[in-house]
Parts: structure tokens; sequence; C-alpha cells
């Protein structure tokens, strides 16, 4: 071999040695990290669970109110229509008189 193919291959042979720690430095801290992650995911998926009981908990108040409000809607519209054609009715009634009176002092 010769001195320059000597040199590349040493420098070749160093940045092998160099990548393989480095590969195993990245397995060791994968293997240290995963049962971390592994906790950090369950307990997320603790918290998760607990804010989707609570969204469904609201979401259920929610409906009930909205149920609510449309039976108390309903009543109201109803209400309103009834007195509405009583109030029409008498209103028509005074005009009628108003009518009446106006000819009778004519």
């Amino acid at each position: 071999m010769t001195e320059i193919s000597t040199r590349a291959y040493v420098s070749q042979g160093r940045e092998l040695v160099a990548l393989r720690q480095e590969n195993e430095a990245l397995l060791v801290q994968l293997r240290v990290k995963a049962p971390a992650d592994g906790a950090e995911a369950t307990y997320r998926a603790r918290q998760l669970a607990v804010e989707l009981s609570k969204a469904e908990v609201e979401r259920a108040q929610l409906s009930s109110r909205a149920t609510n409000a449309e039976e108390q809607l309903e009543q109201l519209q109803m209400y309103m229509t009834q007195h509405i054609a009583s109030y029409q009715k008498e209103i028509l009634s005074l005009r009628r008189q108003v009518a009446l009176a106006g000819h009778r002092t004519r």
C-alpha cells in the first residue's frame, strides 16, 4: 500500500470507529429514554382520558341546557302566539266600537 492509501484507510477506519461509537451511544440513549418516553406516553394518555371525561360531562350538561332552552322557547312562542291572537281580536273589537261611535256622532 502506498502512504496515501494507508492514510485514507486509517482515516476511514477512524471514521468508522467514531460512527460505531456514536451509534452505540445513540442506542444506549434510546434504551434509557424508551422507558421514560413510555411512562410519559402513559401519563399523557391518562391526562387525555381525564380531559375527555371532563369534556363528555360538559357536553352532557350543555346538551341538557340546550334541550331546556328549546322547551322554554317553544312555550314562549306558544304563549306569544296565543296572546297576540287575543290582542288582535281585542284591537279589532275596539276599532269596531270606535267606528260605531263615530257613525253615531255624525
